[in-house]
């Protein structure tokens, strides 16, 4: 017989498989050239999986020459992946990056991209804002960057990018390779023919390529997947972060555009939730604030919000308001803050959100994060520094001292005295990892999860939340 937390996991699933399908159909048709382009793609996967290591990854990359790896381009994290792998190279060896969405007719040093806002991507946006975490990187090993990007089909471009490789490599012979290009070009009949064709001898890195993830059996951490000859897999984001991103991809200005879309996301996902647990739709639907409108938002926000907030300075993350289905967001929210968002929707609209009390809160927050956990089995709570800083951008205060006397209270049943930041980073902070640490722990199921929004949950436990907190 399933367990109750197994049966929660199972309706969730579903709800995943709903929405992946849902958000899917959203997307505008592709033409008949690029389902012939992206059919190539999907044969890749088509042969038997092998689970490898990370070593043996690693291995193959360093006999390769170039490396190839893909990018889903509406997403940050295979872009913060390519930075991971330039950050892990042999040291004493510098990194020439070759960019599918930078014009052709750009090159220069990895420090000079940048910096300087001339380098700019084919859709407008700055390359050293959109590669900041690679390009910071690769100057801090005299690395060069080039564009590949020219106006023509994609499997002309992937000839013209061969081409201009093996160009530039004999130009830079002793720097180590690696092409950033979109997630169809990787076929192997595409530009890794065209690179094998121009004297290369590639690997190729796919990021977390959707039609694995039922083969791969849904990892809950990273993996590494071999396929076949000269192709591998890292498994790192779920399908339903890559959908999440594509329905967003509007121009960052358009602010109101991005707030309009998250809404439609953000409700879907709450109706989900509410769903899965058998209750009511809820009745308010929620209201994203776009970036430009956070001196709006934060003049909603009771008193403690606003001394702990500055209205001058808006946070780097998403701001929910603590009564009503209000999130203020500083971008376009990925699936883990759509998922908390649709969480505090749920959220309003039962008893515990109305409580003040530090146990309540720590609750509450819990509850957000619990379904961004489940949607996403990669997410890792960020430390005490990382969001401090991101909260209360240009404090610089030390947010990871001083909290050996909150902790020893909480202990003790007590509610020490904290100033208004403090609190309400000790709410964001501890009480997600309270939420991680009920989904690691697999101690919730339907009646927990209805009982924590009515305030009637049981399983608080001081001890056992500051020993976690602890090894936080």
């Amino acid at each position: 017989m399933q367990s109750p937390s197994r049966r929660l996991i199972q309706d969730i699933r579903q709800l995943e498989e709903s929405l992946r399908s849902y958000w899917s159909e959203q997307t505008p048709p592709l033409s008949r050239q690029l389902r012939g382009y992206r059919r190539d793609w999907l044969r890749t996967f088509e042969a038997p999986l092998k689970a490898a290591t990370a070593s043996e990854l690693t291995q193959a990359l360093l006999a390769a020459d170039p490396v190839l790896v893909g990018d889903f381009h509406s997403l940050r994290r295979p872009r913060r992946s390519l930075g991971t792998l330039v950050r892990n190279m042999p040291a004493g060896e510098s990194p020439a990056i070759l960019l599918e969405l930078l014009p052709a007719h750009f090159q220069g040093t990895a420090k000079e991209v940048l910096n300087n806002s001339r380098f700019r991507l084919v859709n407008g946006m700055p390359a050293g804002e959109v590669y900041e975490n690679t390009l910071r990187a690769a100057a801090a090993r005299n690395g060069i960057v080039a564009g590949a990007w020219v106006d023509d089909s994609p499997g002309a471009r992937d000839s013209a990018a061969a081409k201009q490789w093996a160009q530039l490599r004999s130009t830079y012979p002793n720097h180590r390779w690696l092409l950033f290009f979109g997630n169809w070009h990787l076929a192997d009949s595409h530009l890794p023919e065209s690179i094998r064709q121009a004297g290369g001898n590639p690997a190729v890195l796919h990021q977390s390529p959707e039609p694995i993830w039922e083969k791969a059996g849904r990892p809950g951490e990273e993996q590494v997947v071999k396929l076949s000859s000269g192709h591998w897999a890292w498994l790192h984001t779920p399908p339903l972060a890559q959908w999440a991103s594509e329905l967003q991809d509007a121009p960052k200005d358009d602010f109101e555009l991005c707030a309009e879309i998250a809404e439609e996301m953000v409700e879907k996902l709450a109706n989900g939730f509410a769903g899965c647990l058998s209750l009511p739709t809820p009745i308010q639907p929620p209201s994203v604030w776009p970036a430009d409108q956070w001196a709006a938002f934060w003049s909603t926000l009771p008193d403690m919000e606003r001394l702990a907030y500055s209205e001058d300075t808006p946070p780097l993350q998403m701001v929910v308001h603590p009564h009503f289905p209000a999130i203020w967001t500083p971008s376009h929210p990925m699936l883990n803050s759509l998922a908390e968002a649709a969480g505090h929707c749920l959220l309003t609209e039962h008893p515990l959100s109305q409580k003040a009390d530090p146990e309540s809160r720590l609750v509450a927050r819990a509850f957000r994060r619990v379904w961004a956990r489940f949607l996403n089995p990669f997410l890792r709570e960020t430390s005490l520094e990382e969001t401090g800083n991101r909260l209360f951008p240009g404090s610089n205060k030390k947010w990871g001292l001083g909290w050996s006397s909150t902790l020893n209270a909480w202990a003790t049943g007590s509610t020490p005295f904290m100033e208004p930041t403090r609190r309400i980073l000790a709410t964001e902070h501890f009480g997600g990892h309270l939420g991680a640490f009920l989904v690691q722990e697999g101690r919730l199921d339907h009646q927990s999860l209805i009982e924590i929004l009515n305030d009637e949950w049981a399983g608080f436990d001081w001890p056992s939340l500051i020993a976690n907190m602890r090894a936080a």
